[in-house]
């Protein structure tokens, strides 16, 4: 599935293997290295109208069934959030 939201392209795909992952993947500016720690609190943002919830909602919403969502650099630009589903997995990669 890509969707284009504000000239950019969203990708969302699964991947099965030995876990059951989410990944939703965009080919925007991505996240400055100084902000990363800080993507998943409430009220955090960058933007002049935006409320900062959107990643603390997603966190919660995800951790409230039981699953995981990390942050990944794309390697050229971008950013690839996965959310990993499952019961005790490791949710390194």
């Amino acid at each position: 599935y890509t969707e284009k939201i504000y000239e950019r392209a969203l990708d969302i795909f699964e991947k099965a293997e030995e876990n059951d992952v989410l990944i939703c993947e965009d080919n925007g500016p991505g996240i400055p290295i100084s902000h990363i720690d800080r993507i998943f609190e409430p009220f955090f943002t960058t933007e002049s109208s935006g409320t900062g919830l959107g990643l603390y909602v997603a966190r919660e919403l995800v951790e409230s069934n039981n699953a995981q969502i990390n942050y990944y650099s794309a390697k050229q630009h971008g950013s690839i959030f996965k959310i990993f589903f499952g019961q005790e997995q490791n949710f390194t990669e």
